[in-house]
């Protein structure tokens, strides 16, 4: 299991909503329902950032599912995980997605030193919350990223309908409805 990194500078979800909704206007997805990562990662991504790359890795080398390198900029994804997507499996999909979090969200903390020690979480993170976790940052970032406020509206009373169209998980789309009803999303052209 990867080791969070626990930030003070912690963005609230409205932050990370319009980073995502950035990113979906950069890569001309704004209307997409279904986002198609793979195409994100291997061609619109790098035209974006001419050093970026995905490296497919065998199963075997790997730990984790995928990982994030900041320096250089690379998403390294098992193959198995990498296959999956492709074939539109939501947990796949959003696993390559929560990395692209990682990836547009932490490139400034590539040398940051982790708040935790062999013996566990030091005491002066206690008081830090969710949005102050690299992790947690990058799955909130993802949620937004592939079902936006505007489309998990859409399905305010179908997690099943939201799972199928955005090609997330079940828990994700229930998180990404109830995240739409957020007074903060009232300016993100919901329909009301």
């Amino acid at each position: 299991m990867a080791r969070d990194l626990y930030l003070s500078d912690g963005k609230n979800i409205a932050e990370l909503a319009a980073i995502a909704a950035s990113w979906r206007d950069k890569f001309e997805i704004q209307s997409c329902d279904k986002v198609d990562i793979i195409a994100i990662l291997e061609f619109k991504l790098p035209r974006l950032w001419p050093s970026f790359h995905v490296k497919v890795v065998p199963d075997t080398h790997m730990k984790s599912n995928a990982k994030t390198s900041i320096s250089p900029p690379a998403i390294i994804i098992k193959k198995s995980v990498y296959i999956s997507a492709a074939h539109g499996h939501p947990v796949s999909r959003f696993i390559l997605a929560h990395e692209l979090g990682h990836l547009i969200l932490h490139r400034k903390f590539e040398n940051e030193e982790m708040h935790d020690t062999e013996h566990g979480y030091e005491e002066n993170i206690s008081q830090l919350n969710a949005l102050e976790s690299i992790e947690d940052q990058a799955s909130i970032f993802c949620r937004f990223f592939m079902a936006p406020p505007a489309l998990a509206h859409r399905f305010i009373k179908d997690k099943e309908g939201l799972s199928k169209a955005a090609g997330i998980p079940k828990s994700e789309a229930a998180t990404s409805i109830t995240l739409s009803k957020r007074q903060e999303f009232f300016d993100f052209d919901l329909p009301r």
